[in-house]
């Protein structure tokens, strides 16, 4: 198990994955809470493989409906996704530095 700094920026990123299926349901008319409280469940159940199934209004077992997507098409995005911020902070940092006539680049994150 993760400690210290590692632990605090697992769970970060875990967060942040987090408004994919919650905006999924909002932009599909469901109550984005109750449908990633009851996904959250079902896979702290075990239920790996459980969706938000957006026809149905309710969370399914995706491989049971025959929902699936390349593993290449969700680690691009994630990717994608992680190389943005990484950039955006780099950005900040640098302006920050120019801000404050500092030719050292620090980073301030706010949890």
């Amino acid at each position: 198990m993760l400690q210290g700094m590692e632990s605090y920026c697992i769970r970060a990123f875990a967060e942040a994955l987090e408004v994919i299926p919650y905006t999924l349901a909002e932009n599909a008319g469901l109550n984005p809470i109750e449908m990633v409280t009851e996904l959250r469940n079902k896979h702290a159940r075990g239920e790996t493989s459980a969706g938000i199934n957006v026809r149905k209004g309710q969370v399914t077992n995706m491989m049971e409906e025959n929902v699936v997507q390349p593993l290449l098409v969700t680690t691009s995005a994630i990717t994608l996704a992680c190389e943005c911020v990484r950039m955006i902070l780099k950005v900040c940092a640098i302006k920050s530095s120019t801000q404050h006539g500092s030719s050292r680049i620090t980073v301030q994150l706010h949890w």
